[in-house]
């Protein structure tokens, strides 16, 4: 009973003093930087409690911080555990692939699969064919530019070119770079040949087609479980992996209806509370999933919330992971140890494995968003600087704030954390 009093206690001094002093922090960072504090947006809630901050429901756009909102709608819709499965069905010297939208089909997924058919004993293919669930982007893993739209027939080069041995040239010297980068576990595990001069294998036409495949045997190809592709999108902010796995959830119309369902239970009274929006515009809206600016009716529109929805959207991440046995730091960056877009920032060795966090930045947005795991409780907290230029001064501003609200709870507790090696396969073919 006493220490649930004095939790109590400490949770109304956070809410009282706490949140005030972090106001005042807010407000005398700008001015000592040289920007205008009610132009921008700070917020942040202790487990359990109301939100606080500086416009804390004013709209901003969010940039790459929706990232972790599509993080929240790919689990809750596909699970923490969903893997992509690719199917290749052979027909003497035919193949077909079926797909399902696999974001990462990369050149490294496109080597992995060289060794495979090496191993299948397949060294001649005449014809390969492939559905509209397979698209072929071999820079997948590396793309932080603008939205990606990746044709059939781009898919169609990008198979030729990668498993047509006969026509390589530079992708001898990339293949070879590929061995040498990959951990010699990965090697083994995934059944990789290293010495090019073993792989063969001769292809003739590639196109798009669909094809009744239930008369025709074949094997599976899984991707690592979906937090997996997550957790390496949010470090790097991967705009194409975010797109794409917002595009095959259902896009703009789908996110709209699925925010409809638990907008009561991230933010009750979230239509009353708010500011700066149109009458009729949703409290929230994603175009894309990486938060890249797009066009509607040939005007630019930006992905928009504001700061007090983004952190109920990750409050209900952390949970919705805990419940199923994970962990958020399984998904999103974690500063001082991911790298990433925090190569630079957040290194401080009392912040490391005591929070996660996103970055945001596009022309006139500067955002960071997260979870700190303080002694009085998990604090969840939103910066979005609204602005155009240099943005350094905001980062600095935003680093300065995150050190703030940690110490505003008495400090934080270390959760724990393995780094991970990301490669795009989880295993060796299978039998279908």
């Amino acid at each position: 009973m006493k220490s649930s009093l004095l939790l109590t206690s400490l949770l109304v001094t956070f809410n009282v003093f706490g949140a005030s002093s972090l106001n005042q922090s807010w407000a005398k960072l700008h001015r000592d930087f040289n920007l205008k504090a009610d132009a921008h947006s700070f917020c942040a809630q202790v487990d359990g409690d109301e939100v606080t901050g500086t416009n804390p429901h004013k709209k901003v756009t969010i940039a790459s911080v929706a990232k972790l909102v599509t993080s929240l709608f790919a689990i809750e819709n596909l699970g923490v555990d969903y893997q992509f499965e690719t199917k290749f069905y052979f027909d003497g010297k035919r193949l077909h692939i079926s797909g399902s939208l696999d974001p990462v089909f990369s050149s490294r997924k496109l080597f992995f699969l060289l060794s495979q058919f090496h191993h299948l004993g397949i060294h001649e293919l005449e014809e390969i064919t492939f559905d509209k669930n397979v698209k072929v982007f071999t820079k997948a893993e590396g793309y932080t530019g603008e939205v990606t739209l990746v044709p059939s027939s781009r898919t169609a080069a990008n198979l030729r070119d990668f498993w047509n041995t006969s026509g390589w040239n530079k992708l001898k010297v990339a293949y070879n770079d590929f061995i040498r980068q990959t951990s010699t576990q990965v090697i083994e595990d995934l059944q990789l040949v290293r010495d090019l001069d073993d792989l063969h294998l001769k292809v003739g036409r590639v196109h798009a087609k669909e094809m009744n495949t239930q008369s025709l045997s074949g094997y599976s190809h899984l991707s690592p479980a979906i937090d997996t592709y997550l957790k390496y999108m949010n470090i790097v902010s991967n705009n194409y992996i975010a797109d794409k796995i917002f595009d095959k959830l259902g896009g703009e119309k789908a996110f709209d209806a699925y925010f409809e369902r638990i907008a009561n239970e991230v933010s009750p009274g979230h239509l009353q509370s708010r500011t700066g929006y149109k009458r009729q515009e949703r409290t929230i809206k994603m175009f894309t999933g990486s938060g890249l600016n797009t066009s509607r009716s040939g005007s630019r529109v930006d992905n928009y919330a504001n700061c007090a929805i983004v952190i109920g959207l990750i409050k209900r991440l952390d949970m919705i992971l805990e419940e199923t046995g994970s962990a958020i730091q399984k998904v999103v960056a974690v500063p001082g140890r991911d790298g990433g877009t925090f190569r630079s920032r957040l290194r401080s060795e009392r912040f490391k494995e005591t929070m996660i966090a996103k970055t945001g930045t596009l022309y006139h947005t500067s955002a960071l968003a997260g979870m700190i795991n303080g002694k009085r409780g998990r604090t969840y907290f939103g910066m979005f600087h609204q602005m155009t230029g240099a943005k350094g001064n905001a980062k600095t501003v935003q680093n300065k704030m995150v050190e703030k609200v940690w110490e505003s709870l008495g400090g934080a507790e270390r959760f724990t954390y393995r780094k991970k090696t990301f490669f795009p396969a989880y295993a060796p073919l299978a039998p279908l």
